[in-house]
Protein backbone atom coordinates (compact mmCIF):
# COMPACT_ATOMS: atom_id res chain seq x y z
CA UNK A 1 0.00 0.00 0.00
CA UNK A 2 1.23 3.66 -0.62
CA UNK A 3 2.15 5.99 1.84
CA UNK A 4 1.13 10.03 2.34
CA UNK A 5 1.78 12.12 4.97
CA UNK A 6 -0.52 15.31 5.96
CA UNK A 7 0.79 17.64 7.81
CA UNK A 8 -0.88 20.14 9.90
CA UNK A 9 1.80 22.60 10.87
CA UNK A 10 0.68 26.04 11.81
CA UNK A 11 -1.45 24.64 15.11
CA UNK A 12 -3.07 27.60 15.20
CA UNK A 13 -4.90 28.27 18.66
CA UNK A 14 -6.43 30.68 20.40
CA UNK A 15 -5.01 31.73 24.54
CA UNK A 16 -7.10 28.77 26.01
CA UNK A 17 -5.38 25.98 23.63
CA UNK A 18 -8.63 25.72 21.58
CA UNK A 19 -8.08 25.06 17.58
CA UNK A 20 -8.78 28.08 15.25
CA UNK A 21 -9.72 27.61 12.02
CA UNK A 22 -10.58 24.38 9.61
CA UNK A 23 -7.74 22.27 10.38
CA UNK A 24 -8.97 19.41 12.25
CA UNK A 25 -12.35 19.69 10.28
CA UNK A 26 -9.92 19.53 7.42
CA UNK A 27 -8.03 16.85 8.17
CA UNK A 28 -10.48 14.49 9.04
CA UNK A 29 -12.50 14.92 5.78
CA UNK A 30 -9.11 14.21 3.92
CA UNK A 31 -8.34 11.47 6.40
CA UNK A 32 -11.61 9.77 5.75
CA UNK A 33 -11.20 10.33 1.36
CA UNK A 34 -7.96 8.87 1.40
CA UNK A 35 -7.09 6.36 3.99
CA UNK A 36 -8.44 3.14 2.25
CA UNK A 37 -6.02 3.63 -0.81
CA UNK A 38 -3.51 4.92 1.48
CA UNK A 39 -1.43 4.53 4.73
CA UNK A 40 -1.86 7.59 6.17
CA UNK A 41 0.03 9.24 8.75
CA UNK A 42 -1.36 12.59 9.91
CA UNK A 43 1.36 14.93 11.65
CA UNK A 44 -0.06 18.31 13.99
CA UNK A 45 0.50 20.38 17.21
CA UNK A 46 -1.45 18.97 20.25
CA UNK A 47 -3.79 21.96 20.09
CA UNK A 48 -4.72 20.11 16.72
CA UNK A 49 -4.20 16.54 17.67
CA UNK A 50 -7.43 16.93 20.29
CA UNK A 51 -9.78 17.95 18.47
CA UNK A 52 -9.01 14.84 15.86
CA UNK A 53 -11.99 11.93 16.14
CA UNK A 54 -10.02 8.74 17.23
CA UNK A 55 -9.91 7.03 14.13
CA UNK A 56 -7.66 10.06 12.53
CA UNK A 57 -5.38 10.13 15.92
CA UNK A 58 -4.65 6.77 16.17
CA UNK A 59 -2.20 7.37 13.09
CA UNK A 60 -0.81 10.69 14.48
CA UNK A 61 1.88 12.22 15.71
CA UNK A 62 2.17 15.08 17.89
CA UNK A 63 4.58 18.23 16.39
CA UNK A 64 6.13 20.42 18.80
CA UNK A 65 5.14 24.27 18.25
CA UNK A 66 1.73 25.94 17.63
CA UNK A 67 0.71 29.60 16.70
CA UNK A 68 -1.65 31.42 19.65
CA UNK A 69 -3.96 33.91 17.58
CA UNK A 70 -4.24 37.32 19.81
CA UNK A 71 -4.99 40.49 19.09
CA UNK A 72 -1.83 41.82 17.95
CA UNK A 73 1.35 39.82 17.68
CA UNK A 74 4.87 41.51 18.00
CA UNK A 75 7.08 41.43 15.49
CA UNK A 76 9.41 39.24 17.06
CA UNK A 77 6.22 36.93 17.58
CA UNK A 78 5.96 37.05 13.96
CA UNK A 79 9.37 35.98 13.11
CA UNK A 80 9.17 33.40 15.81
CA UNK A 81 5.73 31.97 14.68
CA UNK A 82 7.09 31.64 11.20
CA UNK A 83 10.36 29.92 12.54
CA UNK A 84 8.31 27.31 14.13
CA UNK A 85 6.40 26.42 11.63
CA UNK A 86 9.70 25.57 9.49
CA UNK A 87 10.63 24.00 12.77
CA UNK A 88 7.37 21.89 12.62
CA UNK A 89 8.09 21.01 8.75
CA UNK A 90 11.18 19.75 9.52
CA UNK A 91 10.12 17.18 11.83
CA UNK A 92 8.29 15.85 9.55
CA UNK A 93 10.99 15.69 6.76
Amino acid sequence: MKKIAMVEYQGRCDENQMAVGHAPKVLTEYYELIQKEYETEVFAPAVILKNLPETVNASARELPFHIVMKGQNSFFEKINNKLNMFRNIKQVI
